[in-house]
């Protein structure tokens, strides 16, 4: 994987962003780290593994979207809601960089109670998460 990354070419983004569908978490894993390498992968390259089921794949995709500064807002948010605390952590971070920019995301998940993600937990840590968000964004201005 690390061969392929240091090529950098479109074809070897395409290859990689592939590999979200292996059953082998360690390639995944390889595959995410080597995208993050190549200058020529966007936040598509990254969309799939945001949703693996291993959280250190969706938070080395998380990462590497913040470090491009890539992280849409949106999706951001959505990551409030992940099972795994450094994601969301990672996510809050992003979300209170640009916290003007995410106020209506985040009021609208607030008063949707979690909306739009699936499950009574994970809806509920995103209304919790954008809740402390809103109060924290008030207590700035």
């Amino acid at each position: 994987m690390e061969a392929v990354g240091r090529l950098g070419s479109a074809a070897a983004v395409s290859l990689l962003r592939g590999l979200y569908r292996s059953t082998d978490t360690t390639l995944r894993f390889a595959a995410v780290k080597a995208l993050a390498g190549i200058a020529a992968s966007d936040a598509g390259s990254f969309a799939h593994f945001l949703s693996d089921p291993h959280p250190t794949i969706r938070l080395r995709a998380a990462e590497a979207l913040v470090r491009r500064r890539a992280l849409d807002p949106e999706l951001a948010i959505r990551l409030l809601a992940d099972d795994d605390s450094h994601v969301r952590s990672l996510a809050a971070s992003a979300v209170r960089s640009d916290l003007a920019a995410a106020l209506p995301s985040l009021k609208r998940a607030a008063s949707h109670c979690g909306a739009p993600v699936e499950g009574v937990a994970a809806r509920l840590r995103l209304w919790l998460h954008a809740c402390a968000l809103i109060a924290a964004a008030g207590r700035a201005t």
